[in-house]
């Protein structure tokens, strides 16, 4: 408990809850996005659930965070950069962020402009399936920012 006492340990809290709050934005447009194909009766407590969904994600997320932060010894070089299961985590997981946020802004703009195309209908369980993989890869980021600023889990948690 002495950490407490140490300035550092507030200011990394201090820090990582400012990188939380930015960083999370992504995450509500993402919920909000995939949310709008349910019906409208179920896209309320799909944003509740998911939001809680991605809440606890995120903890479970930080609790591997030390695991995920040594996988840095690299499998392979291509070139002069060596890449590492981490680096691999974290090219897969920008990619599928790209196409995710291609395939979405665009399914959003077709609907906006034709008046005729039916809006696609997600089940519950799929819209929280895709909140739940969305949260993980934004979470990614995050996550590994957490472990570099503090050792303490209760910062990373709190933040």
């Amino acid at each position: 408990m002495n950490f407490l006492l140490d300035l550092n340990t507030w200011i990394s809290l201090g820090i990582l809850t400012l990188l939380e709050i930015v960083l999370g934005i992504d995450n509500i447009v993402f919920l909000i996005l995939v949310s709008h194909h349910l019906p409208l009766q179920q896209q309320k407590k799909a944003r509740r659930v998911g939001l809680s969904l991605a809440l606890i994600m995120r903890l479970i997320l930080l609790a591997c965070a030390f695991f995920i932060a040594q996988l840095t010894a690299p499998l392979f070089v291509v070139g002069a950069v060596q890449i590492s299961i981490r680096s691999l985590l974290m090219w897969i997981g920008g990619l599928f962020l790209l196409y995710k946020g291609i395939q979405e802004l665009r399914a959003y703009f077709s609907h906006s402009h034709s008046e005729h195309t039916v809006k696609k209908q997600l089940t519950f369980f799929a819209a929280m399936l895709q909140i739940v993989l969305l949260d993980i890869v934004f979470s990614i980021d995050t996550v590994l920012t957490a472990v570099a600023l503090t050792p303490y889990y209760t910062i990373m948690a709190s933040a």
